[in-house]
């Protein structure tokens, strides 16, 4: 069983975890990550094998780190899209148009 401890104090969550990213981040399916909570409860509700990635464990170290206040939020943010982004293909290169062939005259 896995956890994404979301600090807890008293009856009420730690006000951090209510800190809003710059940008939102947007998800696959058109919903939205807006603050350090949704985050979190966006991850700890991914399968089991996605969540075990590289790319995620990172992802979630970095919003643990932010919500302690050890790395500015812009880390957790670029962690979690680069996340999101795996598993996509690269996008393709732009068509390059083939070079004229000149004379040279001298």
């Amino acid at each position: 069983m896995r956890h994404v401890v979301l600090g807890r104090r008293g009856n009420g969550i730690v006000s951090e975890w209510q800190r809003r990213f710059d940008d939102a981040i947007v998800l696959p399916d058109g919903g939205e990550l807006v603050t350090l909570l949704d985050s979190g409860i966006y991850i700890e509700s991914l399968p089991e094998a996605q969540y075990r990635r590289r790319e995620w464990r990172i992802a979630t170290e970095m919003l643990l780190a932010l919500a302690d206040g050890r790395w500015p939020p812009r880390f957790a943010e670029i962690a979690i899209r680069q996340a999101l982004k795996t598993g996509r293909p690269p996008p393709l290169a732009p068509a390059r148009r083939k070079a004229k062939k000149l004379k040279i005259i001298s």
